[in-house]
């Protein structure tokens, strides 16, 4: 009985040095992302008074990020209203302990969540509150030079 309990301590040790091992290995195989350069986008956007917006060739969002410091990046934004009007504003961000997800906060207003798809693929959510509120679905791809 003694030598079943004992195999049955070293089994059950044995597969939790596994699964520790495994999850060493997951986790340390994501490098934090290098965000700097420009992006590029063609949203869907849900405006409190247009209603959706499709894209088209007259619309569309290009984000520089300037400089990142390990998880914090600041930059600035670039896109055209429904009435035509170009905006640009600044931003500064953070990526989270995942490496993977993007939290963002433009200066004028608004919030973007998302996340990483590859090194230059990203997905990011816009949402902005109040009466003139909205929100977007952005994929963003690097522009390589």
């Amino acid at each position: 009985m003694l030598i079943s309990i004992s195999h049955k301590y070293t089994c059950m040790r044995t597969i939790w040095y596994i699964v520790l091992a495994v999850f060493i290995v997951g986790t340390g195989s994501c490098q934090l992302p290098n965000l700097v350069g420009n992006w590029t986008s063609a949203p869907h956007v849900y405006f409190s008074a247009e209603g959706l917006v499709e894209p088209t060739g007259d619309y569309g969002i290009n984000m520089t990020i300037v400089d990142q410091s390990d998880r914090h990046f600041m930059g600035y934004i670039s896109y055209w209203l429904p009435n035509g009007t170009e905006v640009t504003e600044g931003l500064a961000g953070a990526i989270g302990f995942d490496n993977t997800t993007i939290y963002i906060a433009e200066f004028d207003r608004g919030y973007d969540l998302g996340r990483m798809l590859s090194n230059d693929e990203m997905e990011l959510v816009y949402i902005e509150d109040g009466k003139d509120g909205m929100a977007e679905v952005d994929m963003l791809i690097r522009i390589r030079d």
